[in-house]
């Protein structure tokens, strides 16, 4: 049993270090779609960059990843409304991995993604794009 304890300590060391590489600013993601969760669901990149995306739809369902402009909250659900404030969006069908490019903004601040699929932002498919200097 004593020697288990060890053991633990390296792996919960470990899965602390990973959790804080999390919060530097990356220029190549990774994200998973799932029903119904963005994962990671907060994403934190460099201002004016190409950032390089890899996302996987795992779900059984078809998902999207839409950013929305700076300061724009689409509130309880997508109505067409959200649609002008888009910054950039990308669909994915069911069981595919799809990597793509897309410019970040270079306006610094929280930037809300959503899946717009009717009901899948009330599921949860939710978070946030951090934009840094």
């Amino acid at each position: 049993m004593l020697r288990k304890i060890p053991t633990l300590l390296i792996i919960l060391f470990i899965a602390s270090l990973s959790a804080c590489q999390g919060d530097a600013p990356s220029t190549n993601i990774t994200v998973e779609l799932s029903d119904f969760a963005i994962t990671p669901n907060r994403l934190i990149v460099p201002a004016g960059s190409e950032i390089t995306i890899h996302v996987t739809n795992s779900g059984s369902i078809m998902h999207d990843l839409t950013i929305m402009k700076l300061g724009v909250d689409v509130g309880d659900k997508f109505d067409v409304e959200d649609q002008d404030n888009i910054y950039w969006e990308m669909e994915i069908q069911t069981g595919e991995t799809e990597t793509v490019q897309f410019l970040a903004p270079d306006q610094p601040g929280v930037y809300q993604i959503v899946c717009r699929m009717p009901g899948h932002l009330q599921a949860g498919m939710f978070g946030t794009l951090e934009v840094v200097e």
